[in-house]
């Protein structure tokens, strides 16, 4: 008998009651890419209009695949969801806006070559965030909830319950450039899910300390038992030739402007347990389940939404498009979630 899996799938298509992204100046604050030496097993590099640079590494050499737990693993390049989850995602883009969307996000000329998958140089020793330990504190929605000093969420969740489980969490989040006022600081919007002392957070962010720069990037971060990184550091195993995390996000939506989004969907395979990452549409890569204890089989709390960070800091960044919604006027969606069963 066919398990009954719920994702709870978040859209927000216009993310005005939540807030994100910003500016600092322009937009590279610390060592270009260039300046920091390749990745000893790069076959090809490839360096962004943005200044990135991005070593081609063959699947099976992706840092990911360092960890003890996968030493005897059967992963390769071709693999793909055994299932894909059917949402109800609100707005429904054509294949050409599909496909300009992604354009904007792949790396030129088709990426890296077939069976390598491009992994950015970054410092060895970059600042990383605070690791999101605490959201299983929160147990209602609420529009503001403090997690540790210097942290805002503003976020739709579920509660903490060890007895529901959550088989995924998507969302359709407008892409902004919010205003920072300090490198220390960042802003997201991202959707979560998490277990125990497991968790998988994917989104937008505007992030210096991390990334190096004020841009807009795509980001996956990945706790597992307590320990955090981000994108292909550790858990993340990527099965992109052109499309890989941290990469910037070209069309961002301007006030009174076109709204772009991204369209984001964590869920969880029922066959080979792992979850898998989809954006717009397209496969990204997966967490392999043999690494968590938490997130071996389901989640237990599901969130979707806004996070900023300003440490100290009396003024804090942008959320969204950094305006509250006119409640006078006639809005569009604002935010509305739907489940549904696989």
């Amino acid at each position: 008998m066919a398990q009954r899996q719920c994702i709870l799938y978040y859209i927000i298509v216009v993310l005005d009651i939540l807030v994100l992204f910003g500016v600092i100046g322009d937009s590279r604050l610390f060592t270009k890419d260039e300046e920091l030496p390749p990745h000893k097993d790069a076959i090809k590099t490839i360096k962004t209009e943005y200044g990135d640079m991005y070593d081609c590494v063959d699947f099976y050499k992706q840092p990911s695949l360092d960890h003890p737990l996968l030493k005897n693993h059967n992963f390769h390049p071709e693999m793909r969801p055994t299932t894909v989850p059917k949402a109800q995602r609100g707005k429904e883009v054509s294949q050409k806006e599909r496909e300009l969307i992604l354009d904007g996000m792949r790396l030129k000329d088709g990426g890296c070559p077939k069976g390598s998958v491009p992994i950015r140089r970054m410092p060895k020793h970059g600042a990383v965030r605070p690791p999101i330990t605490s959201l299983h504190h929160l147990h209602h929605t609420n529009s503001s909830n403090y997690i540790r000093p210097g942290t805002f969420f503003a976020i739709a969740q579920t509660k903490n319950d060890i007895m529901k489980g959550h088989y995924g969490v998507g969302a359709s989040i407008s892409s902004y450039h919010p205003q920072l006022l300090s490198p220390v600081q960042y802003s997201s919007a991202e959707v979560i899910i998490k277990a125990a002392r497991d968790s998988i957070t994917v989104g937008t962010t505007v992030n210096p300390s991390v990334y190096k720069d004020n841009l807009t990037r795509f980001f996956v971060y990945t706790v597992v038992n307590g320990k955090p990184c981000f994108d292909g550091e550790c858990g993340f195993i990527s099965v992109r030739t052109d499309i890989p995390p941290s990469f910037p996000i070209k069309d961002l939506t301007t006030r009174g402007g076109p709204i772009f989004s991204q369209n984001m969907l964590v869920s969880h395979d029922p066959r080979n347990k792992n979850w898998w990452l989809e954006v717009n549409g397209e496969v990204i890569g997966f967490w392999s389940s043999q690494l968590f204890y938490g997130l071996a089989n389901s989640g237990t709390y599901i969130a979707c939404g806004g996070e900023v960070y300003y440490p100290g800091q009396k003024n804090a960044p942008e959320m969204g498009c950094g305006f509250k919604p006119q409640r006078r006027r006639r809005l569009k969606y604002v935010s509305y979630c739907n489940q549904f069963v696989r």
